[in-house]
């Protein structure tokens, strides 16, 4: 039986969208025979708690960090509280793999730590890039840590026995920064969804009238070409004529709700955090389903996969050659950047389907699992 150390922040019951990946990684690792145990940090929520009923044969420690000297997501105070415990897990499990869920470096250089200290192998799972991340470099926090991932990031990639990306597009950009990695070890492993999750969800006859965004709406997403979308007339006759109101759920909306005035309102409706299975219901319910982009050919929306399962009638807006955009083509969704926006929605609205969901393959946590599963086998 092979042993696999996780050392993941984000892990339920934490509301975080990044706790899902690495639950459903540890769910099918030990589904397969894998033994599984994750430090993580003790989270004070119990937003994602539903997960943790497939996970009874993962063993889950958890370290506290003290609100001190922030850096990076985790703060540096966690290196010192989760460094005791690492050492005692692969001490007492004696993993053959370490699996880093990225971009955090304190973790990443635990795992070096680990691998140095006692030759166990570590994995590198980037959820997100880290210096060669597209989003803008923000506050002074933001520029410590990009500096800081400039010196951390390479010395740490060097070192791990395999890194692994979303997209293929992701590695393609990793590439370009560290040349390097041309003779490493390197995957590509989307974030697709569990088959389990979705199997008894089934649409109500009539859909719900809503275009629901579901998820957080994130600072570099095309809101004001959105906007002006919305403000189109014949778009706001199309959607009065079939009842339809876009629905945006999820702990950021502040950002879309800025962005609109208030003749726009009576277009939209909001809603907070919503569990994950009622999120999953409302997908396969909604007449329609919105994702907002941005302008990075790199950017994989996380929702995509789960919305191309649930619903025929997704949208995206944004980069035309992301990750994003390729999946939904692939899918059969509708896609459209600035160019020609107006008319691709007002084809998208005219043309909305109530057929039966051809449920994508390829993208189930399943399939992914046993792809890393292969790889680490050869």
């Amino acid at each position: 039986m092979s042993k696999i150390l996780f050392l993941t922040p984000e892990f339920p019951p934490s509301k975080l969208t990044g706790a899902i990946r690495p639950a459903k990684f540890a769910k099918y690792l030990s589904r397969f025979g894998w033994d599984v145990t994750v430090l993580t940090f003790d989270h004070k929520d119990d937003a994602h708690q539903g997960l943790l009923k497939d996970l009874t044969d993962v063993r889950i420690e958890k370290c506290g960090i003290p609100k001190k000297i922030i850096v990076n997501d985790l703060g540096v105070a966690y290196l010192f509280q989760a460094f005791k415990q690492a050492v005692k897990l692969t001490k007492e499990e004696k993993p053959d793999y370490i699996l880093v869920s990225m971009p955090t470096f304190m973790n990443s250089l635990l795992a070096l730590y680990l691998n140095k200290k006692f030759g166990t192998k570590y994995l590198l799972d980037y959820r997100d890039l880290w210096v060669a991340d597209p989003y803008p470099v923000r506050g002074i926090k933001s520029k410590v840590f990009r500096l800081l991932s400039k010196v951390i990031e390479p010395f740490v990639l060097k070192s791990a026995f395999l890194s692994y990306y979303v997209s293929q597009e992701m590695l393609n950009d990793q590439l370009i920064q560290y040349p390097f990695l041309h003779n490493k070890n390197t995957l590509v492993i989307s974030t697709g969804y569990d088959p389990e999750d979705i199997a008894d969800i089934q649409p109500s006859l009539e859909p719900n009238g809503y275009i629901s965004h579901i998820g957080n709406a994130d600072i570099d997403m095309n809101l004001d070409d959105f906007v002006n979308l919305v403000k189109n007339k014949q778009v706001q006759s199309l959607l009065l004529e079939k009842k339809l109101k876009f629905l945006f759920v999820g702990r950021k909306n502040k950002f879309m709700q800025d962005a609109l005035d208030s003749s726009l309102l009576r277009f939209f409706e909001f809603k907070d955090y919503i569990p994950h299975k009622e999120a999953l219901q409302l997908m396969a319910d909604s007449s329609g389903l919105l994702i907002l982009g941005s302008d990075s050919g790199q950017r994989l929306n996380r929702k995509v996969f789960e919305y191309t399962a649930l619903n025929n009638n997704v949208f995206y807006l944004g980069n035309i050659e992301s990750p994003t955009a390729k999946i939904v083509r692939k899918c059969g969704g509708s896609f459209s950047n600035v160019t020609n926006l107006t008319a691709y929605f007002i084809d998208y609205l005219q043309h909305l389907s109530t057929n039966p969901v051809s449920r994508n393959s390829g993208y189930t946590k399943p399939e992914l699992v046993r792809k890393l599963i292969e790889k680490l086998s050869k």
